[in-house]
Formats: structure tokens, C-alpha cells, sequence
């Protein structure tokens, strides 16, 4: 479970605050008191730093772990809201999760992704839970809505569809899925 303190900087990091000066600036905390926050997310690798000359990190977002926290989403909700599955119909994990590492390593859904952490940062909301707002933001799309995307968009947006409408809906108590489908539609 990451603070609440290091979830702020993670939804900071994604709106572009990729510097330690510039968060410090930004929350008005010392650096010190700010490294140990990054290290948190570091230690969790939801967050990797990049040396830049001067002897400078940029952090970014870790998009290939939070892949790996929509599949274990996914592999947990199936087990909660499914009955007995025989071996067939149980889900290639491995296959989720690399169609949802190629999906979030695309502008199309970094873009997206950036723009729900930061209505996420604002209500104060959990990293696993904005994944899962995310996930099932991507699920309630109907197929006439995919079809409003252009040919890429729709090739890298339904790598994952399939895997996200195994998401159960009954498990979302906090619904703005509405805005986040309408930003997946925008241009």
C-alpha cells in the first residue's frame, strides 16, 4: 500500500512534475523529505528514475508495472465474480498482461491514463483504484464507440477490450466513467 503522500507524487509525476526540484518547489517540502516518498514508489517501481547530465533524475511513470497491477486487477475480480472455471477458460495472465504493457506504452492511452491520474490526484483516489476506475472506463465502451476511433487507436485500444470486459462492473462504487469513456473518444 503506497501513502497517501507518495500517491500525490505519483499523480504529480504523470501531470509532468518529473524533477525532485521541481515537486519540492511545487508541494513546499524539503528534498529530503521528498526522496523518501520517490524511494517508496521506486521500491514499488511504479515510478523509475532516468539520470539526466548534471547529475539530475527525471522520473517517469512506470506504465509496464502498472500493466502488471491491471492484470493482477483482472486476475483477482475473475476469481471473486466467477464460478468454477475448468483449466480452458481460465485467463492467460501472461497474455493479458503483455497486451496491456504493448496498450500503455502507446501514446493513445498514456495520454488517457495522464489525464484520469489527474482527476484522480484531485479526488485523492488510489493508485489501484484508478486503475480499476480505468479499467472499467475502457469495459463500458460499446462497439459503435470503438468504432468512432480512428485505425490505430481501435488496433491498440482492442489488445485490451477483450480483457477489461472480463472486469466485473459491480465492483466500482465511484463512478466518473462517464468522463474518462468521453476522454478515451476525444481526439
Amino acid at each position: 500500500m503506497i501513502s497517501n503522500q507518495s500517491t500525490k507524487i505519483f499523480y504529480l509525476i504523470a501531470e509532468g512534475h518529473n524533477y525532485n526540484a521541481k515537486l519540492a518547489k511545487f508541494l513546499k517540502r524539503s528534498k529530503a523529505t521528498l526522496n523518501s516518498q520517490l524511494n517508496e514508489l521506486k521500491k514499488a517501481q511504479l515510478i523509475e528514475g532516468i539520470k539526466k547530465p548534471g547529475n539530475v533524475t527525471e522520473y517517469r511513470i512506470n506504465f509496464d508495472k502498472l500493466a502488471e497491477l491491471i492484470t493482477a486487477i483482472i486476475k483477482e475480480t475473475d476469481q471473486k465474480y466467477t464460478k468454477q472455471k475448468t483449466k480452458k477458460e481460465e485467463p492467460d495472465l501472461t497474455k493479458i498482461e503483455k497486451s496491456f504493457k504493448t496498450a500503455l506504452n502507446s501514446d493513445f492511452f498514456q495520454k488517457r491514463l495522464k489525464e484520469h491520474f489527474a482527476f484522480c490526484a484531485n479526488q485523492n483516489i488510489a493508485i489501484e483504484r484508478s486503475l480499476e476506475m480505468f479499467l472499467k472506463a475502457v469495459s463500458s465502451l460499446n462497439k459503435d464507440e470503438i468504432k468512432r476511433l480512428d485505425k490505430d487507436k481501435a488496433k491498440i485500444f482492442l489488445l485490451v477490450y477483450p480483457y477489461a470486459r472480463t472486469f466485473s462492473m459491480e465492483d466500482m462504487l465511484f463512478n466518473p466513467i462517464y468522463i474518462l469513456k468521453q476522454k478515451i473518444l476525444s481526439k
